[in-house]
């Protein structure tokens, strides 16, 4: 059903505007019981009619006495409506239309008709707008379903003891209602168009385009029609055409053209007169405001009737048509229904000229408090307010039309309670609803016909006493503990590989034994021993997932790690190449992982054979074991939890981390400039660009359970039947990229020794450069996590007098910060001034104790807008590389935001070497798209020996090296203000050996795989 919206205006002399004003002030605001008694009588009469909200006011004319505005939102047509009202309200009303000017014999149905004020934009019509928020809903409706939603609040809460699943108990309501016959009507599913979404793609656009072009450009066409029409009156033989054409054309571009300088001339004018005119900032009369609050906050709805005069001139009323044309055509054919852009508090609303005035008046129903409707605009809608009411007088000052204005939320908020007029009569046939009420209502009554999926049934349940639930929100007992974090305060912990059995069946049949061991969820309560899973493709594969659903997973997950397109990527070769790799590669494949996490170390050593038993018991088997280094507990040595944040090579590990909004590290105060949407890590979900990334799908014939959550499902209603959509198979789940790193820590701290001895006889003048300053060019970063950028010559310190690290003794860094004379000019680099920090620091680059390690990691800074020359921190160095900030344009925000979307969510942590061999890092990262971040990051970042503009150089720490090739990449160099210093011959200092890409699937999809038929 459609809603009509009528506005009747008459004229009152001034002689009469009080007694008028007072006749009708005594209907009520709201409405006096013999109003509303009329007002519901119309429902009476046959035809479907009703009344959703109606006011009568008087205005206070410009020109000089009144207006008398009767304004009121119906079911049923304009005439059939008018004749109900004006027998049922007729005789309440009929003091107050003796006193118009113009008021007759005639019966008040003919006059009323013949008082309608129509409004529109074209060029002839008079300026104004109608809008509905509730769009297809009608009275009867909207009650009927505030009266079901208040039966199934009692429905949905018994029994729930009884409670198997969501769609279980909506299915025990429906029977219910069924047996009952007041209700039974609401089995049957009736769509709305105020539950549908907000349009999108180039359609609304192309409408909007077109109705513009039609409304307003028309005119455009007639001087070359005019042209063509002349030119061929001079010669109508067939000859003739061809030159009428061409005069018409040239008449095109001429007009164009005239418009275009005619358009730049009104701009400049308009803008001139903007300048020049001055807000009224005055405060409102305390008695108007007054009179206007004893009329408001009765109900959860409110009504507003303001006033406001035009400015003088054409200009004016042909720029406010065309904020009046804006708003209708994106209301009308790209927002949301019922939405004025993110603004849906209103249930209706117009704005209307009254006909040869200069008066504009607005009038509006909404729902909450006239404080909260104006900071909704203000906040939501200020540009399109702006643009209408910039057009009035003594409106705060805007900018190019729509621009300011109702930004200055106070001044704004003085100016409307200044053109307010205090609401003489007003009625609401449900008062106690808001928009979002008879929204909420509607999806309620919705589903009940149409839900056939356990999904659907979540949401719709949440209908009740909870908001639906918004896309970017995470269903966080879906997800595996470990997205959350590296589960720390899980001290002990170990890393299994696997190899499945080709017979489906036992694969199966462990993964569900396994998956009711799995953690999920953010929380610390997950027992002594929390267990992670994550599967290869292969295993996907073993687990007979369809072949059409595996194909829809994302093509490097599909190849592995170990294939040779991706060992291209990420610069496996030579000694990296996965033909040498210990697990993963060809010679040691893995289906999957086992990431088990423990409070003490029998716990993870008693999982650990519960797993190895498990496997065993259905022919799979263990491939790899990687126990990882314990992490200390509470009671352990400051030195020992100084130690455990350290990597091999001795630098402080995982500083740089981005947080998911609205996890626990991003509530922690994480920095804005690391916080980033959870769909960069989560499948299902929104990422930084507000876009809900594709991931693999299954067919709903795949899954006649309907166990699975469901392909990108409406949030906004259940019109349409969504069991035969495709099912997400990645929602909730992310992808693992896991790398075992060996680190040659020796090698390193031999080639720092080496190049700081060369670095000395190249800049003598320096006073001596220390390994520990190479290392930290090389890593960004000093080893207690300090960063270059903020204390270029000593870690930890904000004094630019302190200079490069002291290292002594065989495999031992030992500093000591002193007050030294400062570096030449030609070298220095200002930073703030600080204290001179006094600090002895040991650090050992074996495994043996460390005495003392001060940790005083950064992460806040950006390399582009305090190091854009790379003075500090080098172009090249580790932590720029793996993480640029914005330091391809420096200040940019929107380079940080491309950026961000190549972060990764690290994981890993440093394993246990054998006998022998050296230390390392178990490198584990989380992505939603392993090509974008992982792969982007070591091509494109760690492993391009371009990067930042440099020339044959690959990351100094992480990067496979090529001393061989025609252009060796071997080398590191980093700019002074003197001369660049270039650093050869460097060795690999990491070395990978196994690895694998892995599915980590949400706890729908992991219960789907167990669950799977051969």
């Amino acid at each position: 059903m459609s809603h009509t919206l009528v506005t009747i205006i008459c004229r009152i002399p001034q002689k009469h505007v009080i007694d008028a004003r007072g006749i009708v002030d005594a209907l009520g605001n709201p409405a006096s019981s013999a109003a509303t008694r009329a007002f519901e009588a119309v429902a009476a009469e046959p035809g479907g009619l009703a009344i959703h909200f109606s006011s009568l006011t008087v205005f206070d004319a410009t020109a000089g006495g009144g207006h008398l505005l009767f304004e009121f939102s119906g079911d049923g047509s304009q005439d059939a409506l008018i004749r109900a009202l004006a027998m049922h309200l007729g005789p309440l009303v009929e003091p107050a239309y003796a006193l118009a000017v113009d008021r007759g014999r005639e019966p008040l149905a003919r006059y009323w008709t013949s008082h309608v004020v129509h409004v529109g934009q074209g060029f002839f019509d008079n300026p104004g707008i109608v809008f509905a928020g509730a769009p297809g809903l009608s009275v009867k409706r909207i009650r009927d379903e505030q009266k079901l939603r208040d039966r199934l609040k009692v429905l949905v809460e018994e029994d729930t003891s009884q409670f198997t699943s969501a769609l279980a108990t909506l299915e025990r309501v429906r029977a219910r209602l069924l047996d009952d016959a007041a209700f039974a009507w609401a089995l049957h599913a009736e769509d709305a168009a105020a539950l549908e979404a907000e349009r999108s793609g180039v359609g609304p656009y192309l409408r909007i385009a077109w109705n513009v072009t039609r409304m307003y450009l028309w005119p455009l066409a007639l001087p070359p029609l005019a042209v063509f029409a002349l030119a061929l009156s001079m010669d109508h033989t067939l000859r003739g055409i061809l030159p009428a054409l061409m005069n018409g054309f040239v008449a095109v571009i001429a007009t164009l053209i005239a418009t275009a300088v005619l358009g730049g001339i009104a701009y400049v004018v308009f803008r001139n007169r903007e300048n020049r005119e001055m807000p009224d900032h005055r405060a409102p009369d305390p008695q108007k405001v007054a009179a206007s609050v004893a009329g408001e906050n009765f109900a959860a709805q409110n009504h507003l009737s303001a006033l406001s005069v035009m400015k003088p001139g054409l200009l004016r009323r042909i720029t406010l048509k065309l904020v009046f044309t804006a708003i209708v055509q994106l209301a009308t054919h790209l927002y949301r229904p019922g939405w004025l852009g993110t603004l849906g508090t209103i249930h209706f609303a117009r704005w209307v000229m009254v006909p040869g005035t200069r008066d504009l008046i607005f009038l509006s129903n909404y729902g909450g408090s006239f404080e909260s409707y104006l900071e909704d605009f203000i906040t939501k809608a200020h540009n399109g307010l702006t643009g209408v009411w910039s057009n009035t007088e003594g409106f705060p000052k805007a900018a190019n039309l729509i621009q300011k204005g109702a930004s200055d939320g106070d001044f704004f908020k003085r100016w409307a309670r200044r053109q307010q007029v205090p609401t003489g009569c007003w009625y609401s046939a449900y008062p106690d609803l808001t928009t979002t009420n008879i929204r909420t209502n509607a999806a309620i009554r919705q589903g009940l016909g149409t839900i056939l999926t356990d999904e659907e049934a979540r949401r719709w349940l949440l209908l009740f006493g909870a908001r639906p639930r918004p896309a970017a929100a995470m269903e966080v007992n879906e997800i595996q503990s470990l997205v959350f974090g590296g589960l720390g305060f899980m001290k002990y912990a170990m890393c299994i590989g696997f190899a499945l059995d080709d017979d489906g069946a036992r694969a199966r049949e462990w993964l569900g034994d396994v998956g009711r061991h799995v953690s999920f969820g953010d929380g610390r309560k997950l027992g002594d021993c929390a267990i992670i899973l994550a599967l290869a493709a292969p295993a996907l594969a073993k687990l007979q997932l369809p072949a059409d659903a595996l194909a829809t997973f994302p093509s490097a997950f599909l190849d592995g790690m170990s294939s040779a397109s991706r060992s291209r990527i990420l610069g496996d070769d030579l000694q990296n190449a996965p033909g040498e790799w210990e697990w993963g590669g060809p010679l040691a494949p893995v289906d999957g992982v086992l990431l088990l996490y423990g409070k003490d170390p029998e716990a993870v050593a008693k999982t650990r054979n519960e797993m190895d038993d498990s496997l065993r018991a259905r022919r799979h088997r263990i491939v790899m074991e990687a126990p990882f280094v314990d992490l200390p507990e509470k009671t352990a040595t400051d030195q020992q939890i100084k130690f455990a944040k350290l990597e091999p090579f001795g630098f402080v590990d995982g500083v740089s981390q981005p947080a998911i909004r609205g996890t626990y590290k991003a509530l922690r105060g994480a920095d804005p400039i690391h916080i980033v949407e959870a769909g960069e890590f989560i499948l299902g979900y929104p990422d930084n660009r507000g876009n809900l990334p594709a991931g693999p799908t299954l067919a709903a014939i795949h899954d006649p359970g309907n166990a699975l959550p469901i392909a990108a499902s409406s949030q906004h209603g259940f019109a349409r039947p969504i069991v035969n959509d495709d099912r997400d198979l990645g929602r909730n789940g992310s992808f693992l990229a896991i790398r075992q790193l060996e680190q040659h820590v020796a090698a390193f701290w031999s080639f720092c020794e080496q190049s700081a001895s060369r670095l000395h006889n190249q800049f003598p003048h320096w006073g001596g450069v220390r390994p520990e300053f190479v290392g930290a060019k090389l890593v960004g970063r000093w080893p207690d996590g300090s960063s270059l950028v903020r204390f270029p010559y000593q870690a930890g310190s904000e004094s630019d007098q302190d200079r490069p690290l002291t290292r002594t003794g065989k495999g031992t860094a030992e500093v000591t910060a002193m007050a030294l004379p400062p570096p030449p000019p030609a070298q220095a680099e200002r930073v703030p001034a600080g204290p001179v920090a006094h600090k002895k620091v040991a650090v050992n680059r074996t495994n043996e104790e460390v005495r003392e390690v001060a940790i005083t990691p950064d992460n806040d800074f950006l390399f582009g807008a305090e190091d854009p020359q790379g003075l500090r921190c080098p172009f090249g160095a580790h932590i720029r590389r793996a993480n640029p900030r914005e330091s391809f344009d420096a200040g940019s925000e929107e380079q940080l935001a491309i950026t961000n979307r190549h972060r990764v969510l690290r994981v890993g942590r440093r394993y246990r070497e054998k006998a022998g061999r050296d230390p390392g890092l178990f490198f584990m990262c989380l992505n939603a798209d392993l090509e974008r971040q992982f792969e982007f990051v070591q091509q494109s970042w760690l492993q391009a020996p371009s990067f930042h503009g440099l020339l044959d150089e690959r990351d100094p720490v992480v990067g496979s090296r090529h001393p061989g090739a025609a252009r060796p990449d071997d080398g590191f160099s980093f700019p002074t203000r003197e001369a660049p210093a270039r650093l050869k011959a460097m060795p690999d200092f990491v070395r990978t050996i196994g690895g694998g890409y892995f599915f980590v699937p949400g706890r729908s999809v992991l219960r789907y795989l167990a669950s799977l038929k051969s």
